[in-house]
């Protein structure tokens, strides 16, 4: 069972089954979890920095993506969907959202 602060009491519109918390389709009313990806190389199993985020055919702007994420616009439309309506919605196509570094 995945018990980690991020997921307890919360329903994920998509996962890529490395979580126990069951997929449901949206809408939502309530908490949720969307996921978003990079297309980054996976992070290091130990607690060590990576050597580089980017893999080798990433874009220009490339790096961290902790600050990306509110700005892409398919969050921005999930974010004011929630907040007017307290519904979670995917507005992506399907599987998890794919960010672009803008």
């Amino acid at each position: 069972m995945d018990a980690s602060p991020h997921t307890v009491g919360r329903t994920p519109l998509h996962r890529r089954g490395r979580r126990s918390v069951p997929d449901a389709t949206g809408p939502i009313s309530g908490s949720a979890i969307v996921e978003w990806t990079w297309g980054l190389d996976p992070a290091p199993v130990t607690n060590t920095p990576p050597d580089n985020l980017c893999p080798a055919a990433a874009p220009p702007k490339c790096g961290d993506p902790h600050d990306q994420l509110r700005i892409q616009p398919s969050s921005i439309q999930q974010e004011v969907l929630w907040f007017s309506t307290g519904t979670a919605v995917q507005t992506c196509d399907g599987g998890p959202c794919v960010g672009t570094f803008l």
